[in-house]
């Protein structure tokens, strides 16, 4: 019986290290690695990435990660898109994300998913520029522009400072916008689920509100429009 029952272990062993070698998992250490990319207009990233924005009078990218997280992380222009993502089945151990050092003439989208963080290293200026998050994606961005649309889902976090004539946003789930040191003249805001928005407004604000979401704004908007269900709120800050 204990002769059987050792066998049943073995073959559970056996089967728990075929399913670790079937994933592969790093641990990262940090090395750096230009790569050689064409003029793009849009981003695009997917997975667990810290980037890094730099805007200036050329594009760039430079990866920081282990030398073996390093050979798995895809870097490619499509059309006028910078596309980064790590290959199927890659794990990290640890806090440490790859880091992309993105530098960038003038872009119009970023497209996050995943456990993106996503921040600048100076202060940018866009005319129009739609970002995108989904799952655990988190934006830090100081910028100016005429128009900023913003969509999130699941648990993203946008944080901004800066301003810009128009801002929309969208926001579903768990998601968070801190805008308090954003300047807008217009803002639009489509909210549901438990989402939390805080933005500064100084013309006209319109909120379209529902679940359980929580609206605050600052900044004496001329104009005021909500139409609020369930137990969503909105309040002067």
């Amino acid at each position: 019986m204990k002769t059987i029952t050792a066998k049943k272990n073995l073959a559970l062993q056996v089967i728990m290290l075929i399913v670790l070698l079937m994933t592969i998992t790093l641990t990262v250490k940090a090395e750096k690695q230009d790569r050689k990319v064409g003029n793009f207009t849009k981003i695009e990233v997917s997975g667990a990435f810290n980037v890094i924005l730099t805007q200036g009078n050329s594009a760039s990218l430079s990866l920081e990660a282990s030398e073996e997280l390093l050979e798995r992380v895809i870097s490619e222009v499509k059309g006028d898109k910078l596309i980064l993502r790590l290959e199927n089945n890659t794990r990290i151990i640890g806090t440490e994300s790859p880091t992309a050092y993105v530098s960038f003439i003038n872009i119009d989208e970023i497209d996050l998913s995943g456990a993106v963080k996503i921040s600048g290293t100076n202060p940018m200026k866009f005319k129009h520029l739609l970002i995108d998050g989904s799952g655990a994606t988190k934006v830090d961005l100081n910028l100016s522009a005429i128009k900023l649309k913003c969509n999130a889902s699941g648990s993203s976090k946008i944080i901004l400072k800066g301003d810009a004539e128009e801002f929309e946003a969208e926001l579903s789930g768990a998601t968070k916008i801190d805008a308090e040191d954003f300047k807008t003249t217009n803002c639009t805001l489509d909210c549901s689920g438990a989402s939390n928005s805080k933005v500064y407004v100084t013309g006209s604000l319109k909120v379209d509100g529902s679940g359980a979401c929580n609206i605050t704004y600052t900044g004496n908007p001329q104009q005021v429009d909500s139409d609020m269900s369930g137990a969503s709120k909105i309040r002067k800050g």
